[in-house]
């Protein structure tokens, strides 16, 4: 029997074993895409400091900033800070928050940071004891884990305007 190849197949065999070669050659590391999965968590009792709008457009009332600690998904135990724009309808007491950032640290240091915005009404108006706002919040990116991070979602909000108690509990998705 003859060892050596039939020329048909010496025809074919060349090309084809550098196709081969370049398919693998060119199919580098296929880059993981982040899943979005959900979110979700709340703050506890927040101290809240608000202040002149100074850093706001015109009209705002206050620069509202507040600090808490809360529990997430994916993060843990977190310290959180929020901090917006808050503008109110004096007549009505409809009010909306806009510029807001939301920075959340969890124990081993990783940050995510999201913006927001939202509408309330003070109840009851013209007296007010406490107000109700939704937020609609996005993500913008954190540090660690949640460099790359997106997502989205909202959250529902309760102060007692006469106790400073505000606490919050947020809903969505995250992908990192």
């Amino acid at each position: 029997m003859d060892k050596t190849m039939h020329p048909a197949r010496t025809r074919w065999a060349i090309p084809i074993a550098l196709a081969a070669t370049l398919c693998l050659a060119l199919a580098g590391p296929v880059a993981a895409t982040a899943q979005a999965r959900p979110f979700g968590g709340y703050t506890q009792p927040a101290t809240e400091a608000s202040g002149p709008p100074a850093d706001c457009p015109a009209g705002a009332l206050i620069r509202y900033t507040a600090t808490a600690e809360g529990f997430f998904r994916h993060l843990g135990l977190v310290d959180f800070t929020i901090t917006h724009c808050t503008f109110v309808d004096l007549a009505t007491g409809a009010g909306t928050v806009e510029d807001g950032l939301v920075t959340m640290v969890a124990a081993n240091g990783d940050t995510l940071r999201m913006t927001h915005h939202g509408t309330f009404q003070l109840t009851p108006w013209p007296n007010p004891t406490s107000n109700n706002p939704r937020l609609f919040w996005v993500v913008i990116g954190g540090t660690g884990r949640f460099a790359d991070a997106t997502g989205s979602g909202e959250a529902s909000v309760t102060s007692d305007l006469l106790s400073g108690v505000t606490t919050s509990d947020w809903w969505g998705t995250i992908a990192y």
